[in-house]
């Protein structure tokens, strides 16, 4: 079989004098083929489990990146509306005082002018 199967080697197509031989050896590259099909398939039932957690981590990264920065800008808006809120009573204030000042200087005011003081 030796010297047989070194003589199909150098057979350039499928030889009636090497059947059993070419047959074996196509037997053997269709064993391999399968063998490769089995491994990827295996992989291939893993593959979905690790990039469905490479996607998870990144949606998950994604969600907490999200957040944060909601948190951030709700802060910031609070700060804002702190700081305006604060303004505007000051400016109310000023405007308050600019008027009281103004009365007692001139020392021309009535009852009227002291009650929409008061009520604003």
């Amino acid at each position: 079989m030796a010297s047989s199967k070194g003589t199909m080697n150098k057979c350039a197509t499928f030889c009636l004098s090497h059947y059993v031989e070419h047959g074996q050896a196509l037997n053997n590259k269709l064993d391999s083929i399968a063998e490769q099909r089995d491994i990827f398939r295996s992989r291939m039932a893993e593959l979905p489990v690790i990039l469905t957690k490479q996607y998870l981590t990144t949606i998950n990264d994604w969600e907490k990146s999200m957040l944060q920065t909601v948190i951030e800008t709700a802060e910031n808006t609070r700060q804002q509306v702190h700081q305006l809120i604060v303004a505007e009573m000051e400016r109310e204030c000023d405007e308050l005082t600019r008027k009281i000042t103004s009365f007692r200087e001139n020392d021309n005011y009535f009852e009227t002018d002291l009650t929409e003081l008061e009520t604003g």
